[in-house]
């Protein structure tokens, strides 16, 4: 059965600053200009049936529903008080369904997606719990559908590593792998495939995986 009543780092690592997270984000730069990013990501993708995973307080979710206005739409996080921001953002016409949950143990049937989005959530995760989570994307993904994983990842300018090395410790959270490198390998340990679509801002990167044998319908 799903679990959601464990510890959980919220979106901005404390529960105090979930109010004021969109506007933390758009002061770091993660705000309209990492959607956009996101967005163009998803271009020539065809969807019928989209899961975000980690929606938090909805930014991504909306555009989404917007981009594809026929699909069913569902976002899943583990804090509430992020989904009652959410729910208040979204239109109420639409077909956007908001879970209590967790990204390594989705209440969802089997090959019910075609396509699962994550943005900037699996560096919470310690590396068992990464491992689990893309395991359960893989296994409610669809043949010929993908996943579009957004997060950071191995800092790509002389710049950006000097300034992220303390976080390839994990001194606050968990993204000691992501700056390490590791989400690749992972990905592939659970038995996807995967590409590397794009970066942003010389730290975060966008990576596409999906059923080996079944790539993903343009």
């Amino acid at each position: 059965m799903p679990t959601t009543d464990r510890a959980f780092i919220p979106a901005a690592r404390f529960h105090w600053l979930t109010p004021v997270y969109d506007s933390l984000c758009r002061l770091l730069g993660l705000g309209a200009a990492l959607r956009d990013f996101e967005l163009e990501l998803l271009e020539s993708v065809e969807a019928s049936d989209i899961l975000e995973v980690g929606c938090g307080t909805g930014e991504l979710l909306l555009r989404v529903a917007r981009r594809f206005p026929s699909a069913r739409v569902v976002g899943i996080d583990p804090d509430p008080r992020a989904l009652r921001i959410a729910a208040k953002k979204l239109p109420p016409e639409r077909d956007i369904r908001l879970v209590k949950g967790r990204a390594e143990s989705l209440e969802f049937p089997d090959h019910s997606f075609d396509l699962v989005l994550s943005s900037l959530m699996l560096h919470h995760l310690d590396t068992e719990s990464k491992i689990a989570a893309l395991r359960e994307w893989k296994r409610v993904l669809r043949p010929g559908g993908q996943i579009v994983l957004v997060d950071l990842g191995e800092p790509r300018s002389l710049t950006t590593k000097v300034l992220l090395y303390p976080l390839r410790f994990n001194l606050f959270e968990k993204q000691a792998d992501n700056l390490r490198g590791k989400i690749p390998s992972f990905i592939q340990q659970v038995g996807l495939a995967l590409s590397e679509a794009a970066v942003f801002r010389s730290a975060v990167v966008a990576y596409r995986a999906w059923l080996p044998g079944t790539p993903p319908r343009a």
